[in-house]
């Protein structure tokens, strides 16, 4: 037998030891809840673990050693050249790269890898990699953005059809839905398609499909609309799912459909309907997004009729369901309509006679008025919203239009008033602004107003005011999701909002920007004070009662705290807690670091 230059007969009792070790790591690796893989120098795979089965959907018998399998998982071209060319580089490394790849079954995940660079290759072994599974996180993610897209569009009076275009496009390419139509409710029983989108989409047209009556016309949603339940259907390989489509190319490929309710202020306005390719695409997590998103798309239909009805009043000015005041140039009431009395309280005898201000409500300055009459005595029409008094004291706000009336010798004599109770639509508005600034699960501040905050303390800080930030992330929170549904880990996330914000004082910023990640925002505060606040936090989140039937790892909550002194961007502030965060997390989690002085972002951090 002859051994390998350099090694002698007394080295096999190491080697003997090193390949045991090396064995035993195998193990550990093959069970490691993450995906782990290994490619030698002709770009087969030569290491491929459970987790790697489970995502992918390719036995490590498939995988090992099979050409085709890197093809298969990457079946596009930049997404195989970009993998192609990280493995073919390792003692480069890299970090949190991100890649969809295609399951055996079809579907798609979002995979976060990093390279495990070996210095020495054993076997030929010279390109490992990490990966996590990202999917669920990113869908989440994009999701919310959706939703407060929405918002912002429907701020902007964009055309109801154009927004439900925009949210079947984007709920057809976050999930890889083939088909997903919004239909809304009409009084003759039919249903009229206001969006539709996804491969399938190109040319298809439905046939009529009412809600008045059960009909196979009707399908999943008419009866979603009718009865105002989630309505599902599976469709086999060779079925007739075509023919409710005049193209039945739309109908192709389809496994399994769902129609969610459309419902507000207890009225079903229509159906979300969903056609997924893969039979087994509407899992319980999948299914309470696409809840969430028909609570904004009904949102969108209930505010559009509204603005609808508000337009028509508009242009109507009927005198029945608009007020309508004349009075003298000095603003003595002269004659009111019965929509007046019905609006205000006050009976025409009351108000003929009287000064308009009989409504004033002490609301508005001085200015606000004076600017008003400016406007109308110099003879042009004035416009803009009043927050008014009724006779019993309620308030009300009213868009008022108030035009000046000359007489014969072209001399202001009159003004006629307008007024339109608007006071429904500015609550409509309020809640969409509230939405677009507001996570919809915790009705913490999002990201954005997070951002906005925390430019004010950078600034602030510039100046030489303290602040602090405190990144929180949940321990194991993952595991309640896993082991008791989406719905205790909403739950959970919700009980924790809540501490967080009497944790803190009245005037602290609490946000949610993301799944299980939350920020504070300490104003005025030093490192001894963040500290004691993070400590008390942490102390807090490890004694919440966790959810009925949870049997997993303790939940709790690291904590990165960040100065705000010394930073000049935003962005860094939050690198540093980040850092922080990976601190607390590598000592074990439950744990609070405080980094006093600007950290450099590590690869990857804070990236949403």
């Amino acid at each position: 037998m002859k051994l390998p230059e350099g090694l002698s007969f007394d080295h096999v009792p190491e080697l003997q030891t090193l390949w045991a070790e090396l064995s035993e790591l195998r193990l550990v690796l093959a069970g490691l809840p993450a995906l782990v893989s290994a490619v030698d120098r002709e770009g087969l795979f030569v290491f491929w673990n459970r987790e790697c089965e489970r995502v992918t959907g390719y036995t490590a018998q498939e995988a090992i050693g099979n050409a085709n399998v890197f093809d298969l998982l990457y079946p596009d071209p930049l997404q195989r050249a970009r993998m192609s060319e990280l493995r073919r580089n390792p003692g480069r490394g890299f970090r949190n790269v991100e890649t969809e790849l295609m399951t055996k079954y079809g579907s798609v995940k979002t995979v976060s890898w990093s390279s495990l660079s070996l210095t020495y290759p054993v076997d030929g072994w010279d390109a490992w990699a990490v990966g996590v599974d990202r999917t669920d996180e990113r869908q989440n993610e994009e999701v919310l953005a959706l939703l407060a897209e929405v918002n912002s569009r429907l701020l902007q009076r964009e055309p109801l059809g154009a927004i439900h275009s925009f949210i079947c496009q984007r709920v057809a390419s976050i999930f890889r839905f083939g088909l997903v139509s919004i239909g809304q409710r009409q009084n003759d029983g039919s249903v009229r398609m206001s969006g539709i989108a996804g491969p399938n989409a190109p040319g298809a047209q439905p046939q009529e499909i009412r809600w008045d009556v059960p009909s196979p016309e009707g399908g999943i949603t008419g009866s979603a609309i009718r009865t105002g339940l989630v309505q599902r259907a599976e469709a086999e390989p060779d079925s007739s799912f075509g023919v409710a489509w005049r193209n039945r190319d739309a109908g192709r490929k389809i496994g399994a459909s769902i129609a969610l309710p459309l419902t507000a202020r207890g009225t079903v306005l229509g159906a979300l309907t969903v056609h997924a390719r893969r039979p087994d695409a509407f899992d319980a997590r999948t299914v309470d997004l696409l809840r969430r998103l028909t609570q904004q798309v009904a949102l969108s239909l209930d505010h559009a009729a509204g603005l609808t009805e508000i337009e028509l009043q508009s242009l109507a000015l009927d005198g029945v369901r608009h007020s309508v005041v004349i009075t003298a140039r000095d603003g003595t009431v002269e004659w009111v309509n019965p929509a007046f009395t019905a609006l205000t309280g006050f009976s025409r005898e009351e108000a003929v006679g009287r000064s308009s201000a009989i409504q004033n409500s002490g609301l508005h300055p001085r200015s606000y008025f004076e600017e008003l009459w400016k406007t109308i005595l110099a003879g042009r029409t004035w416009q803009g919203e009043v927050t008014n008094r009724r006779k019993d004291g309620s308030t009300y706000v009213e868009d008022l239009t108030i035009t000046p009336v000359r007489d014969g010798k072209g001399e202001i004599a009159h003004f006629v008033a307008i007024k339109l109770d608007v006071t429904e639509r500015k609550r409509y508005e309020e809640s969409i602004v509230h939405l677009a600034r507001h996570d919809p699960l915790t009705d913490l501040p999002n990201r954005r107003v997070v951002d906005e905050n925390l430019a004010r303390l950078v600034a602030r800080a510039e100046r030489g005011l303290p602040s602090s930030l405190l990144l929180i992330d949940l321990d194991n929170f993952k595991e309640v999701n896993d082991r008791v549904g989406h719905a205790a880990g909403d739950a959970l996330l919700s009980t924790f909002a809540r501490l967080f914000l009497d944790a803190v004082r009245p005037g602290d910023l609490v946000g949610r920007i993301g799944g299980d990640e939350f920020v504070v925002l300490l104003e005025g505060t030093g490192a001894d004070e963040a500290r004691t606040a993070a400590e008390r936090i942490c102390a807090r989140a490890g004694a919440v009662s966790l959810p009925e039937g949870y049997d997993g790892p303790p939940v709790g909550a690291s904590i990165g705290v960040a100065l705000v002194a010394g930073h000049h961007e935003p962005a860094s502030v939050l690198a540093t807690a980040d850092a922080a965060l990976y601190d607390a997390k590598a000592e074990g989690k439950g744990r609070v670091v405080v980094r006093e002085k600007p950290a450099p972002p590590r690869s990857g951090a804070w990236k949403r």
